[in-house]
């Protein structure tokens, strides 16, 4: 029984279809004929089967009605889409951003698990996201979109995103100035700057002091990163899951202020 629930709606499409070739056929008043002895028939068919009926599909006929049902389905699955996913921004507060056009797989309208690429408009802003899609549309969609994602939906419309595990950045920013300037005072770099947070910390661009130049520029990197991260999650209590230490090329940052990037150390788990 769940199996037959599971594909009604695939058999009242078929049904339909096949209903309106019915009606649109250059012979209807011959089917029509036909039709009127079909109560004739199914006693007959256990002893002689009406194989002259299986004459009424043809290739075409059934090529027809193939492509008819994709497009069908494929049409209606669109349409129910863009708006859950409208819906979806609503529940996200997220306003006065328009979903565009949706890639989705040709039969997605019969899988239970697929990715709905999506494009989203605000003025001249545009982006593409990924949503998750399960379940079917006679028995109920459910839409799923990640943290990541929802930042980039939330960077067409001009507004900061704050990550559940991670704390905000106007909290984060003092916090790490204040430990980098211990950085600085204690003589191991000379200058630093914030480059960027993404979705788990911050990126740090650093200057070695003369003195750990000549060391291993990545050991010396990581032992900052840990640092840092200690010093924000531990000490601190501030949420931050990753932490980035570039070792940019004294020279070339010092006189151009452009930076070269010669090593690069880690702390936490991406």
């Amino acid at each position: 029984m769940q199996h037959f629930v599971t594909y009604l709606p695939l058999i009242i499409l078929l049904l339909s279809v096949f209903a309106l070739m019915f009606v649109t056929a250059s012979d209807r008043g011959v089917q029509i004929l036909q039709l009127r002895d079909f109560s004739l028939m199914v006693t007959q068919f256990a002893k002689k089967p009406p194989l002259g009926h299986l004459r009424l599909l043809t290739i075409k006929r059934v090529v027809v009605a193939i492509v008819l049902i994709h497009l069908v389905t494929f049409f209606i699955l669109y349409q129910v889409l863009q708006d859950r996913i409208a819906s979806l921004l609503i529940e996200k507060e997220i306003e006065k951003v328009q979903v565009e056009s949706l890639i989705i797989p040709y039969f997605a309208f019969f899988q239970s698990d697929y990715t709905a690429n999506t494009g989203f408009k605000k003025s001249k802003r545009r982006t593409r996201v990924d949503i998750q899609v399960n379940g079917h549309l006679w028995s109920g969609l459910r839409l799923g979109i990640t943290e990541v994602e929802t930042a980039k939906i939330s960077q067409i419309t001009g507004k900061s995103f704050v990550f559940s595990f991670m704390t905000d950045t106007k909290k984060l920013t003092p916090a790490i100035h204040k430990h980098m300037k211990r950085e600085v005072a204690s003589k191991v770099i000379d200058s630093y700057e914030l480059e960027k947070f993404d979705n788990r910390g911050p990126y740090m661009v650093v200057v070695l002091s003369e003195k750990n130049r000549s060391k291993d520029n990545q050991l010396v990197a990581t032992g900052i990163a840990k640092r840092l991260l200690a010093e924000l999650t531990v000490a601190m209590g501030l949420k931050v899951n990753y932490v980035v230490v570039k070792i940019a090329d004294p020279e070339i940052y010092v006189n151009d202020k452009r930076i070269k990037v010669i090593a690069r150390g880690t702390a936490g788990t991406y």
